[in-house]
């Protein structure tokens, strides 16, 4: 569409909403992946189809996970909204989404930037005037669905054999997860135009077990990962709002941005994982493929600026390093002649055991970025925050709290976060440093462990290190240093904590630690610099966050107190609440 016929066109904006209801309803990984992708392809591939059979030329301005803006030549707006819409409807793989469609007119191209906010704004107005909820059509089988517990079961037409899941589940609950089997490869393949990509991971037992030898203490372990730009909206508003036609530019920045995450993704399978296999390839457990070789590693969310991964444990340092080698050298287009040199990130790393509900664990890891970009000096620079779950750990609904009462209000969350220049040359001194201190017979880990529990407790300070660690050699102690010194942490008592929390997961790709030293410590010992673990898992209803993300409130099963006379009807129930609790590793 040439830019002279832009004066009579319109702003089209297609949103999946409600998306608690439609992607995070059930801890099943591959229901999850095909809601995500679904409406990934809704906005990229789906409304286009629709625009193209009714005869409509448009454009796409840009697409996020769940979002499309579209430059349309219209000159009836309702109608075409109602064709949209029922031409999403009449898919039954977003018939139990939640979109809305709304067009405005853009008489000028330089009204862009006001027409896209009334639209968004008139958008916002319907969504708070529908149902949060696509109600399930009835069914004639008794029971409901094992995955979601809420829908009346449908699943036996068309089950795959041996994919005992899918024949107890809701038709809303099988579409997607049939979608998100059938379509991750194609995913791929199309984002990084990689042909003859082998199978990938179709669980997360395929991910997180049968550990390599070599990390005992980390098998059944995996890691989320999830990075978020820091105010890419605001950064680019002002190139928009100076560009001469100001939707092209938003135009050719969507595509700088997205073929800058399609360049690292590529070059993370080939160079990662194709090229390294080690510790990335497994099994599938079960399905249709069961028994076949497949790549430990899952997509959760491929947006605009953010992005969402699961990976196992062993091998999450690695790919916290790649990621941020790549945002270490996003630089923008000096044509844009912007104020900013740069883009940077804020991520979030959780470790947990793999059957640990991934939809409170997407909630967290979403919610440590946000606590850490809305801090006084947030998003400024790459930071990278860790939390390490250990079995029935859970952080509650409101995550800063819940960091202060682990350190015993000695330390903070921000006091904990990672941060450098380069932060992916940071994450790979951790790695170097915390290898030679586990090959070291001179640095007792015990007295590490005895250190940092006097720091959290009070009595002991970063400096009592000089007595814990008195045989330590001059190569220990440079090692330590350079510890503390990559960490970025202002304080050393936050440094010496983390290198406790992170003695496990802090490896080196390209070397693996000795079982005599690096795993010394049983998994079951306890971490002093972790809360004790219980079977309560309290979610706090006075949480804001915590009800906008949509997560209910649940009060803890078993209170402190009574925990031990408790402990017998827990051990009965908690078999029966797999969508909330974590068996212990």
């Amino acid at each position: 569409m040439s830019e002279a016929q832009n004066t009579s066109n319109y702003l089209l904006r297609v949103e999946g909403v409600n998306l608690y209801a439609f992607i995070e309803d059930t801890n099943d990984l591959n229901t999850q992946r095909g809601a995500g992708l679904i409406l990934l392809d809704a906005v990229k591939k789906v409304v286009p189809k629709i625009l193209k059979d009714h005869g409509i030329n448009h454009e796409i301005i840009s697409r996020g996970a769940s979002v499309g803006l579209y430059q349309v030549a219209t000159v009836d707006s309702e109608e075409l909204e109602m064709k949209i819409v029922k031409g999403l409807r009449d898919l039954q793989e977003c018939a139990t989404a939640t979109f809305l469609v709304g067009l405005e007119k853009m008489e000028n191209p330089n009204d862009f930037l006001q027409v896209r906010e009334n639209l968004l704004a008139r958008l916002r107005a319907q969504q708070y005037q529908m149902s949060s909820l696509s109600f399930p059509s009835p069914s004639d089988q008794e029971g409901i669905c094992e995955l979601d517990g809420i829908r009346p079961k449908q699943g036996d037409l068309a089950s795959p054999e041996k994919d005992r899941k899918q024949k107890n589940c809701s038709s809303s609950v099988r579409i997607r997860r049939s979608y998100g089997q059938d379509q991750k490869q194609a995913f791929y393949k199309e984002y990084t135009d990689q042909a003859g990509l082998g199978q990938f991971a179709q669980s997360f037992e395929d991910i997180a077990t049968d550990a390599p030898k070599e990390f005992p203490n980390l098998n059944n372990k995996l890691a989320v990962f999830y990075a978020d730009g820091n105010s890419f909206s605001k950064i680019f508003r002002e190139e928009i709002e100076n560009a001469k036609v100001p939707f092209v530019r938003q135009k050719e920045i969507d595509a700088w941005v997205q073929g800058n995450r399609e360049k690292w993704l590529t070059d993370f399978l080939l160079k990662e994982v194709l090229e390294n296999t080690e510790g990335w390839m497994g099994k599938i457990h079960e399905g249709k493929h069961q028994g076949i070789d497949c790549y430990r590693f899952e997509n959760l969310l491929w947006g605009g600026d953010e992005v969402m991964f699961v990976m196992p444990a062993w091998r999450a340092w690695a790919f916290a390093r790649h990621f941020f080698s790549m945002a270490d050298d996003w630089k923008l287009r000096n044509d844009w002649n912007l104020k900013y040199t740069r883009l940077t990130h804020t991520a979030s790393l959780v470790f947990c055991h793999h059957k640990a509900p991934i939809s409170r664990l997407k909630s967290l890891a979403r919610e440590m970025v946000d606590a850490a970009k809305d801090r006084e000096g947030g998003r400024e620079s790459d930071e990278l925050l860790i939390t390490v779950l250990e079995s029935f750990d859970h952080l509650g609904g409101d995550y800063s709290a819940a960091i202060t009462r682990r350190y015993k209000h000695k330390l903070g969350f921000a006091d904990v976060i990672l941060r450098g220049e380069k932060l992916s040359a940071s994450i790979a001194a951790l790695a170097a440093s915390r290898a030679l201190l586990a090959e070291s017979e001179n640095f007792p880990r015990s007295q590490l462990r005895s250190l940092v529990r006097g720091i959290i407790d009070g009595n002991k300070t970063a400096a009592d290190r000089s007595h814990a660690f008195r045989n330590a050699t001059e190569a220990d102690n440079k090692a330590l240093t350079a510890w503390i010194k990559a960490t970025g942490c202002e304080k050393e008592q936050a440094a010496l904590i983390l290198l406790e929390e992170l003695w496990d997961y802090a490896l080196s790709w390209n070397a693996t630690p000795t079982t005599s030293r690096s795993h010394s410590r049983a998994p079951s010992s306890p971490n002093p610099a972790r809360h004790q673990t219980s079977v309560s898992m309290p979610h706090s209803p006075a949480s804001p966050s915590a009800q906008l993300k949509g997560n209910a409130a649940f009060p803890p099963l078993i209170s402190k107190a009574n925990s031990a006379k408790a402990l017998p009807w827990a051990v009965l129930i908690l078999p029966k609440l797999k969508h909330f609790l974590a068996k212990p590793a």
